[in-house]
């Protein structure tokens, strides 16, 4: 998580377009049984969106692999939302952008539940960034499930890190 703290340009070089073989299994691996420490990172000021993009797909992958943790996990989302709907004009934790990310995976969970809480910050008059620009959007999209319809799809094998750093090394032609 210390490397998710880093600037842009520290993020940009040594990760780059990489951070989905490199984060979301092992923050999965890393943080499942620290979700206090998840949630401190996500209100914690200053950093880049796209950092804190990781974090909540580590409660997606919780849902996936562990159903049972649905409830913690939907407790862990509404304890952020209401933050955001606190915070979302100071622009300190959270901004457009990454509150369409929490949207996106809020809809794979198909949190019906929360759509209060997620009422309550597009209330604040700061809609989602691109995909999710307005809550009628948001209720729309959960009304019809179409992406709860896929997201296992998305499971993340939890590879070692050399198994990982193997497959990468694939994806740019160098074999072993």
């Amino acid at each position: 998580m210390e490397t998710l703290r880093q600037n842009f340009d520290f993020y940009n070089y040594h990760v780059g377009d990489y951070g989905e073989y490199v984060y979301p299994a092992t923050l999965y691996l890393l943080g499942k049984n620290h979700l206090d420490k998840l949630y401190a990172f996500m209100e914690e000021p200053g950093l880049d969106s796209y950092s804190r993009y990781w974090v909540p797909n580590v409660l997606v992958q919780l849902v996936q692999r562990e159903p049972a943790r649905r409830p913690e996990v939907i407790e862990w989302y509404r304890r952020l939302l209401k933050l955001y709907a606190e915070k979302m004009l100071e622009h300190t934790c959270c901004d457009s952008m990454l509150l369409d990310f929490v949207v996106g995976y809020l809809l794979k969970l198909h949190a019906t539940e929360l759509m209060p809480e997620i009422k309550a910050v597009y209330d604040t008059g700061e809609g989602g960034g691109l995909d999710y620009k307005t809550y009628q959007i948001v209720e729309t999209a959960m009304e019809d499930g179409r992406h709860r319809d896929y997201w296992a799809k998305e499971k993340l094998p939890l590879l070692d890190v050399h198994e990982r750093f193997r497959q990468l090394r694939k994806l740019h032609g160098q074999e072993e």
